[in-house]
């Protein structure tokens, strides 16, 4: 007995299915003013400032750190580390494309269809100047792709 294909599969191999746009959801003052405001004017900063994926990350990140008051520093230090890294990391992302081609958003990183631009902009972003890759920026990139994604699917 032959089996009918399943009409909800039929058609979509290799086809690039839209993912979730991200809504700018509210953003707190305390993150506008402790985080946002303190990047330094530079290219990276820019795109922590402006991309709304990599706000709501931030803020994200933020109000789930921020429960320690005596470590309010180191807080901020470590949520706008992460902001700059995945920024450099998009710019680095962007440069993979030419033309009209060029993604708008941070999101765009974590469609399949552009899967292989992403794994070679991760590795131009660590390699170091001698050809040789850092590890541990490789590991961490990782590890902050893997959060950022669930703000992206949220």
């Amino acid at each position: 007995m032959a089996s009918t294909p399943d009409p909800a599969h039929s058609g979509t191999a290799g086809v690039a299915l839209p993912m979730k746009t991200i809504l700018p959801l509210p953003v707190s003052d305390e993150f506008k003013e402790m985080v946002l405001a303190k990047f330094h004017n530079d290219e990276v900063a820019a795109v922590c400032t402006s991309d709304v994926a990599i706000i709501q990350f931030g803020n994200k990140q933020y109000e789930a750190r921020k429960g320690k008051p005596d470590k309010q520093m180191e807080v901020k230090k470590s949520v706008m580390a992460d902001m700059r890294r995945l920024a450099s990391l998009f710019r680095e992302f962007q440069r993979q494309f030419e033309g009209d081609d060029i993604p708008k958003t941070s999101c765009e990183m974590l469609q399949r269809t552009k899967y292989p631009e992403l794994e070679c902009a991760i590795r131009t972003y660590t390699l170091s100047g001698s050809e040789d890759f850092r590890a541990g920026l490789k590991c961490s990139l990782n590890y902050l792709i893997k959060k950022f994604a669930k703000v992206c699917t949220l």
